[in-house]
């Protein structure tokens, strides 16, 4: 009799596994794990480029790089020179000062642009700084890529 009780404890532990693993399946299709459903969203790229280190509060890319519009926000707690910044491997400069939670807008360069209104874009972002503080020269890397619709 000893036996069977741990044959049906052992039983329902493998029943328990199948069913976490179906769920993290049907999570990832569904979209519940960005990293396994195969990117993030509009909304998921917000919530992290608002809060990220140099914060990217507002981007309107368009067809034309003239009309694209792009804000970066400093959310350190020390004043920064914001250098530049690439765009999937596209350098845009900026060269503005940053006191800590203010913020500048750059519009009309002629680097950033989308091919096609209506489409996503999804930009892999690095941005150089100096930490007038401290004088150090420093790299952010987007852990999350920018990603938004071509505008027109």
């Amino acid at each position: 009799m000893a036996t069977t009780r741990g044959q049906a404890a052992t039983e329902y532990i493998i029943m328990f596994a199948v069913v976490v693993i179906i769920a993290i399946i049907v999570a990832g299709v569904l979209g519940g794990f960005p990293t396994i459903s195969g990117g993030i969203g509009e909304r998921e790229s917000s919530a992290y480029w608002t809060t990220s280190q140099i914060a990217i509060t507002k981007h309107h890319i368009s067809l034309n790089s003239n009309n694209s519009v792009m804000t970066f926000r400093n959310n350190q707690n020390y004043p920064i020179f914001l250098e530049r910044a690439t765009f999937n491997g596209v350098e845009l400069i900026i060269g503005r000062t940053l006191a800590p939670g203010t913020t500048v807008e750059i519009k009309g360069r002629d680097s950033i642009w989308c091919p096609l209104q209506g489409t996503k874009y999804y930009f892999n972002v690095t941005i150089y700084y100096t930490d007038l503080e401290s004088g150090s020269e420093l790299t952010f890397i987007g852990e999350r890529p920018l990603v938004g619709t071509c505008q027109n």
